[in-house]
């Protein structure tokens, strides 16, 4: 029989491949089929479907014996979950597929699995076990040459150092990312790098610089017509905006995800540009504006199970609330973020939210509970570093009359 070939539907251009398919074509070439479907329905942001595609897939094929698209399925199917905030079901999918590519001692795909792995760690806020993954990511893909995979550990050990209030060593690792990226003419790590740049700068509060980096990003996108990457660059140029106190051009630009989110049917985006419209409209006095569009970003988080995505608008209401004197309505939606952020954020989230509800709970004269939370968020604040954070924690204590009960 003559070889049957399959070309890769979603791939880096670095990684453009043929498959040959000598054998088994009725049985093999539609599980590679779904797994190509799987990667360009994830990239697209559709992750319903794909999560069905991978649970179709992994219960078809568990009489087949095929290991290595068990494997395949059981990477991207984690992937998802711990995306969705389900960290205990996608490590535990993570961990089967890394035994599998351990049995076909493939070291370049237990690399990707690592990645997947430091990104649970990295969702819970244990930075130490997420980095620990990504050196791995990184040693097994520098093991086996596969320069894409040294590129985009680079990245993720970036966006670690930036959680961590390191953003020069952020900056080192995405200027790796675009340099290898560039090497290999890999327009999709290019753009990735040059998003991460620029988010960084927008933290370091260098924002002509983050504007560069992320305008040179959205003409690569429009060329290529990729609009996925379109609505990241468009949001982060949005904060840009933002923090200029430009509430106009940042709302354009967010309206402008909410436009191209609908062309691609992805839902994390339309909360995403509906929650920041709304945070735009709560800078700008329109209380009923933003608290309508936090209601509109809460129901698709809902209806999608986007629970990370819900808890920010959770907060996001909450502390819109508070404002308006509704301290009640504060907490509830302030202790709804905080359970989920426990889970699936990072310690300083937790912290955060937890000084909001502190402020919440001193409104209602809840003073014992504001001691706790206040306190709880301190001692992250201290363990973590973030010295304004914890100084601003210090003056609410002192606010409170809570001095006396400090530790």
């Amino acid at each position: 029989m003559a070889p049957r070939m399959l070309k890769r539907l979603y791939q880096r251009p670095s990684e453009l491949e043929w498959t040959v398919l000598a054998s088994k074509p009725t049985a093999y070439f539609p599980h590679r089929l779904q797994v190509a479907r799987a990667e360009v329905l994830f990239d697209l942001g559709d992750w319903d479907r794909a999560e069905a595609v991978c649970q179709m897939s992994l219960e078809t094929l568990e009489d087949e014996g095929d290991v290595r698209l068990q494997a395949s399925f059981e990477n991207h199917l984690g992937r998802i979950k711990a995306l969705r905030g389900e960290g205990d079901r996608a490590e535990r999918l993570l961990a089967s597929a890394a035994e599998r590519y351990r049995q076909l001692n493939d070291a370049k795909e237990q690399g990707r699995v690592q990645g997947n792995l430091g990104m649970i760690w990295e969702q819970r806020g244990d930075f130490e076990q997420a980095m620990d993954c990504y050196q791995r990511w990184l040693e097994l893909s520098r093991l086996t040459g596969f320069l894409p995979g040294v590129a985009a550990a680079n990245g993720n050990i970036g966006i670690l150092h930036a959680k961590r209030g390191d953003l020069k060593g952020a900056l080192e690792r995405f200027d790796t990312l675009l340099k290898i990226s560039e090497e290999l003419d890999d327009l999709k790590g290019i753009v990735l790098a040059l998003g991460n740049l620029g988010q960084a700068n927008v933290l370091l509060g260098e924002l002509e610089r983050a504007e560069v980096y992320l305008m040179r990003k959205i003409e690569l996108v429009r060329r290529m017509g990729d609009r996925f990457q379109l609505c990241q660059a468009m949001g982060s140029l949005g904060d840009v905006w933002l923090r200029r106190k430009q509430y106009t051009k940042a709302e354009t630009c967010y309206r402008d995800v909410m436009e191209n989110a609908g062309a691609l049917r992805n839902p994390s985006f339309a909360c995403q540009a509906y929650r920041m419209i709304g945070e735009v409209r709560h800078l700008n006095g329109d209380s009923i504006g933003a608290l309508e569009h936090y209601r509109a970003a809460s129901m698709i988080a809902k209806q999608t199970g986007n629970r990370p995505a819900l808890a920010e608008v959770d907060r996001a209401t909450g502390v819109l609330l508070l404002g308006q004197g509704k301290a009640g309505e504060a907490a509830e939606h302030l202790r709804s973020s905080l359970e989920t952020i426990r889970t699936s954020g990072t310690s300083i989230q937790v912290a955060e939210v937890l000084a909001d509800l502190s402020r919440a709970l001193l409104e209602q004269g809840e003073k014992s509970a504001a001691y706790s939370a206040t306190v709880e968020a301190l001692g992250i604040a201290r363990d973590v570093g973030d010295n304004e954070l914890a100084a601003e924690l210090v003056e609410i204590m002192a606010q409170a009359d809570l001095r006396e009960k400090t530790p």
